[in-house]
């Protein structure tokens, strides 16, 4: 990479993320990253963003705004280089000028769209956010004059079929020292963890717990460990473990390395860290079809995958991996050996490619 010690960078988030989001997490990644490369890096969030507006959410939002102003950001550690801004608007206003400026999803592209003043123009798209927008308004960003990095080769057929130009596909990574096996995966009991989250159609934990009760019907010592950022609901079983906002080390100690089986049930994924996470940590995952896992989830080789919401298929694949422990640990191991090779190293390096590309 060249000299970027005077080159300046924003990155731009549509809320300000003090609980643990996959999205949030990369576009951090990657701002950790430009700041140990020399780039001046600013993550600017808005803070009134309209997902934090929901009336159900205004309890937690208050929460959040508290913790915001005490200071208390606890679940990711930024590089002592990396500035943090929080405005209650993204606009000309509140966005500095840049030689380079990030978008990290579609409401944040429609700013980004509009300025003079950011420099090169990147759009790190996570998903296809039909879910947080008209779909005529969401592709509309993805034919934006701007060069675009999509996670996925889900995402990335998404584009080619809309003749969207200017994409790179760069696959998000795993970071192999922090999320690796402790546990021998031969020395593990009936237990299945699965991320779980009441607030959020597109995880579908409602399917979640359907599948684990079905297959405690046929395995009744089936330990299960959730986990999610929320409170514990009254949703959850009694008999069912849960972990609320669960630390790094607890997470993969406690709960990945524990798990025999991680268990992913969600309709539409832009890529799924969870179940890359639970791979590295030598669990065989079960998963719907959800678009994001393609990447690392081969039917039958690194994990056994299902039509999304099939309640019945899902809990059949749980209950078969759970029952055949040399299928079990096959799978186990092929899925590590697989999500090994998504290096950060190597997303980085294609990432500095798109960043660098044209700046003089």
């Amino acid at each position: 990479m060249a000299d970027q010690k005077q080159r300046r960078v924003n990155i731009l988030l549509p809320n300000f993320g003090l609980r643990p989001v996959g999205g949030f997490k990369i576009a951090y990644i990657y701002a950790n990253h430009l700041a140990a490369n020399g780039y001046r890096v600013t993550v600017i969030h808005e803070v009134c963003s309209d997902f934090q507006k929901k009336p159900e959410h205004i309890v937690q939002y208050a929460r959040d705004l508290l913790k915001l102003a005490s200071g208390e950001k606890n679940w990711f550690r930024f590089h002592k280089a990396v500035h943090c801004r929080y405005v209650f608007d993204l606009n000309r206003r509140t966005i500095p000028d840049a030689d380079v400026t990030i978008a990290t999803m579609w409401k944040t592209a429609v700013v980004l769209d509009t300025l003079r003043h950011a420099g090169k123009k990147v759009y790190l798209i996570q998903h296809y956010e039909t879910w947080s927008g008209r779909k005529q308004d969401v592709d509309e960003t993805w034919h934006y004059d701007m060069e675009k990095i999509v996670i996925s080769k889900w995402l990335l057929d998404i584009g080619r079929k809309m003749n969207c130009s200017r994409m790179t596909y760069i696959p998000n990574a795993i970071n192999c020292h922090k999320f690796r096996v402790y546990r021998d995966i031969e020395d593990r009991d009936c237990t299945v963890s699965m991320l779980y989250s009441h607030d959020s159609n597109f995880k579908d934990s409602k399917t979640g717990l359907a599948v684990l009760k079905k297959v405690r019907e046929q395995i009744p010592e089936l330990k299960v460990k959730l986990f999610g950022v929320d409170r514990r609901t009254g949703s959850i079983p009694k008999w069912m473990e849960y972990y609320e906002n669960p630390k790094q080390e607890v997470l993969v100690k406690e709960i990945y390395n524990r798990s025999s089986v991680f268990l992913c049930t969600s309709t539409c994924e832009g890529w799924g860290l969870p179940p890359m996470e639970a791979m590295a940590c030598g669990c065989a995952v079960v998963t719907t079809d959800n678009g994001g896992i393609r990447d690392f989830a081969m039917d039958g080789q690194t994990a056994l995958v299902r039509n999304v919401k099939d309640t019945e298929a899902l809990a059949g694949a749980v209950i078969k991996l759970l029952s055949e422990s040399d299928q079990r640990i096959r799978m186990a191991y092929a899925g590590m050996r697989c999500v090994r090779k998504f290096t950060w190293k190597k997303s980085f390096d294609q990432f500095d490619e798109v960043i660098d590309g044209g700046i003089s």
